[in-house]
């Protein structure tokens, strides 16, 4: 029996032990559930936390969120491989010329450097870890138990003039100098009859702002003060216009949250930036240049223009997604039209040739709605649109840039010497290259602004057929002769007819991908004219953000509003009215150039713009 009674008691204990286990777990459950043991690892999470100002739950977001990103970064770098080995394949395919690697001056050969007008050097600028990208402000506390109606002193500003704001000045105030300011002549009593309460001062900060209350002990507020004027149900001036500054100016969040963090100034959240970007900024910046793109298409009925025409895309290589293509009329370098394109509007999910294509037939369909004649198209070396007007639109001149085609002719005479026997080609390659530069120029010359068929048929004889002749020391041939004068039969090293050398030479010039586009540079045109409006986007658009395709059209559109307001500025005078030297760097040319100094940008439309933006956050529900 005692044996039982033992068993009996032990069971009893064991049971109670288990619930009072089962308790103390289910009382815990939701704290052992979100514990985790950090071992050794603890005082650099705590060392993190406390640098980065964060609690443990929004410090562990951030790392997760900032790994999840390197996941997608990495799958994203894959795609890019298997991108460029696709853009490789289908570029051999398509023309057989990469010009992007190829410089002639390694061969000896120079091109002069013409005047390419106020150009301007596109920075890199440096990335910036998303781990600044934080919320450092919090939205002003009134109280659960705030009476306004007790309140005696003027409220804090509202914004109901959106010229006069946009135009208003702002400082940059340190909170010492605030404290002090908010402690001259406080309030000392509560203003409430029969209230007795003590008097306080609580600061709080939101955004880009800082709001100073004063409080009673029984809640009454008895004065309070806002360093920024509101914005009816959007917050405060500061903010938007912060917003408004970092998308104008073709910078990012991230970048300008660094560089108040090293300030200590505050800086609204991510979250807040978003918001005020999508709805009010961009939407404004696109309107505003929607407006200027009418104005400048109504001048154009009647006209007979010669376009001027490149794409540029958002990312490097194939991973682009959208395409800006950009038409400038070429005799007064003024743009006419800016298409916008993103992939998704194109049948291609792999080239970012054909996205450049629907972009440019977008641009020359709203030009010539406009009433345009449209008699020539310049542009790089672009075989897909030199393809659609050639069957779409065969009564318009295809005009290539001639340097590229300097270059073209050039790797192919370089590639052509590689082959065996044939190292004697290199030789020639200077005045391979000078011969259709200088041919290019005549044809030019000799067809002025009307231009015929025969002027290309002219252009390739003179080349093409002038090359292979000259080259053997042969200066006449059935259908024409060489322009210089009698040479010595010393004065070069002649290729022996039908040798490996000259045969080669002939089937290069006369190579399909080669001489199916020779007639495009007769005409001697050139697209230098478009290097700054395309170094404008560049830095508004930099590689190393992401945008939507909202914002990348607003930075486009900023950066065509930037090189229209100013292409023609003066230049600037010293005291003795001379002009001020400056050096800059061609990337037309890789080279610095030395030209005078133009005068400040002015900005003028900026104002305005601000205006809207202002006007249309005080507008909103």
């Amino acid at each position: 029996m005692e044996a039982d009674s033992c068993e009996i008691e032990k069971s009893a204990e064991n049971y109670q032990r288990k619930k009072r286990h089962s308790r103390r777990k289910q009382k815990n459950g939701h704290t052992a559930s979100s514990t985790v043991d950090l071992g050794e690892e603890l005082p650099r999470w705590v060392e993190l936390k406390t640098a980065l100002q964060l609690s443990d739950e929004e410090l562990a977001k951030l790392l997760i969120d900032r790994y999840t990103e390197e996941e997608n970064n990495s799958e994203k770098t894959e795609l890019h491989r298997q991108q460029k080995r696709e853009s490789k394949r289908y570029e051999n395919k398509s023309t057989g010329y990469n010009l992007n690697n190829f410089n002639l001056s390694d061969y000896g050969v120079y091109f002069p450097q013409p005047d390419f007008g106020d150009e301007i050097i596109p920075e890199e600028i440096s990335a910036v870890e998303n781990v600044f990208n934080l919320n450092y402000g919090n939205d002003v506390e009134s109280g659960h138990h705030a009476q306004h109606k007790h309140m005696t002193s003027p409220i804090p500003i509202h914004v109901t003039d959106p010229c006069a704001v946009a135009r208003e000045n702002a400082f940059l105030v340190y909170n010492s100098c605030l404290i002090q300011l908010a402690n001259q002549n406080p309030p000392k009593d509560c203003t409430v009859k029969n209230c007795k309460g003590d008097v306080s001062m609580v600061k709080k900060n939101s955004g880009t702002s800082i709001n100073f209350i004063w409080t009673c002990s029984k809640g009454h507020i008895i004065r309070e003060w806002c360093s920024q004027p509101l914005l009816q149900g959007q917050g405060h001036l500061g903010d938007l216009l912060l917003a408004a500054g970092i998308e104008m100016s073709g910078s990012n969040y991230n970048q300008v949250a660094f560089m108040l963090k090293i300030m200590n100034v505050e800086c609204l959240s991510s979250q807040s930036y978003d918001y005020l970007k999508t709805n009010f900024v961009t939407p404004k910046i696109i309107s505003y240049w929607m407006r200027e793109q009418t104005d400048i298409l109504s001048v154009l009925d009647g006209r007979d223009v010669m376009l001027l025409g490149s794409g540029l895309q958002d990312k490097k290589e194939q991973l682009a997604s959208f395409c800006a293509f950009s038409i400038l009329d070429y005799e007064s370098s003024e743009v006419l039209y800016i298409s916008v394109v993103e992939k998704k509007e194109s049948d291609s999910q792999t080239h970012t040739e054909k996205l450049e294509l629907l972009a440019f037939t977008k641009a020359l369909h709203m030009i010539q709605k406009a009433g345009a004649r449209v008699v020539e198209v310049v542009t790089n070396i672009e075989p897909r649109i030199n393809s659609y007007l050639k069957k779409k639109h065969p009564d318009i001149k295809r005009s290539f840039d001639m340097w590229e085609g300097a270059k073209m002719v050039g790797k192919s005479i370089v590639e052509a010497s590689s082959k065996e026997g044939c190292c004697e080609i290199i030789t020639w390659l200077p005045d391979i290259v000078d011969h259709f530069l200088d041919c290019s120029n005549k044809c030019a010359d000799l067809s002025g602004t009307l231009w015929a068929s025969s002027d290309e048929e002219a252009f390739l004889d003179s080349f093409v057929t002038g090359i292979i002749h000259h080259t053997m020391n042969n200066h006449q041939w059935l259908s024409g002769e060489c322009s210089h004068p009698p040479l010595p039969d010393d004065s070069k090293q002649w290729l022996v007819p039908d040798s490996p050398a000259h045969n080669q030479l002939k089937q290069t010039l006369l190579n399909k991908p080669l001489s199916s586009i020779l007639s495009n540079f007769s005409t001697n045109r050139t697209t230098s004219g478009l290097e700054c409006l395309m170094s404008y986007i560049t830095i508004y658009t930099p590689d190393n953000h992401k945008y939507s395709f909202t914002e990348y059209k607003a930075r486009v559109y900023l950066a065509v509003l930037d090189y229209m307001h100013h292409q023609n500025r003066a230049n600037e005078l010293d005291d003795d009215g001379k002009e001020i030297p400056c050096r800059i760097f061609s990337n037309y040319t890789g080279s610095l150039l030395t030209q005078p100094k133009k005068e400040a940008k002015q900005y003028n439309y900026i104002p305005v713009i601000v205006e809207k933006i202002i006007g249309s956050a005080l507008n909103s529900d």
